[in-house]
């Protein structure tokens, strides 16, 4: 993906497009954010931890924390599903 450039690092409700990538052992979906931060447009990698995020998926996520270069993320919502992505069973899941 092609480095954003914002003036400061990112913070919670910010949104950003979201290559995921793999899982984690918690089960959150992964993928990485290339951001250039400040007016040195500095580079910077961050870690994104996607909440309900499975491999394959692009999504608009909003940041829910970030802490060095490591953020949580919710979707809200999918520029495109991942072929690996099954509905639900039960409801009450989502």
């Amino acid at each position: 993906m092609e480095p954003i450039a914002i003036p400061r690092g990112p913070r919670r409700a910010d949104l950003f497009e979201v290559a995921v990538t793999d899982i984690d052992a918690e089960g959150f979906g992964l993928g990485c954010l290339p951001l250039l931060i400040g007016p040195q447009r500095e580079p910077r990698d961050y870690r994104v931890l996607v909440r309900k995020g499975v491999p394959g998926d692009i999504v608009r996520a909003y940041v829910e924390s970030s802490r060095s270069n490591r953020i949580e993320a919710r979707i809200d919502s999918f520029i495109q599903e991942s072929p690996d992505r099954v509905q639900p069973r039960c409801k009450h899941f989502n």
